[in-house]
């Protein structure tokens, strides 16, 4: 997948709820966020991070309601534009996924 076809994933998330500035995660809360973003499963986040999968489905639902995200590319641009992940770590694991 070429970097334009990646831009053009981000562009298509939907805008409407998007926050205009960055938000507040607690540090647990963006070691979840940046794996998720990654793609990794909540059951492999539970496993690397030695929680259980519902411990790793709460933070990934307030994740979800800081960055009032809807969608999983929402929580990704979201992401991006409050600096817990770079596009190009985003790229990268796309391409490794």
């Amino acid at each position: 997948m070429s970097a334009s076809q990646l831009g053009h994933i981000l562009d298509a998330a939907p805008m409407r709820s998007l926050p205009l500035e960055p938000v507040r995660l607690s540090p647990r809360e963006v070691e979840v966020c940046r794996m998720a973003c990654c793609g990794i499963t909540n059951k492999q986040i539970a496993s690397n991070m030695g929680l259980s999968v519902k411990t790793i489905e709460k933070h990934r639902q307030q994740v979800n309601v800081k960055l009032k995200s809807h969608h999983p590319i929402q929580m990704v641009r979201c992401a991006i534009v409050s600096g817990y992940i770079t596009v190009a770590e985003w790229m990268e694991s796309c391409v490794v996924l």
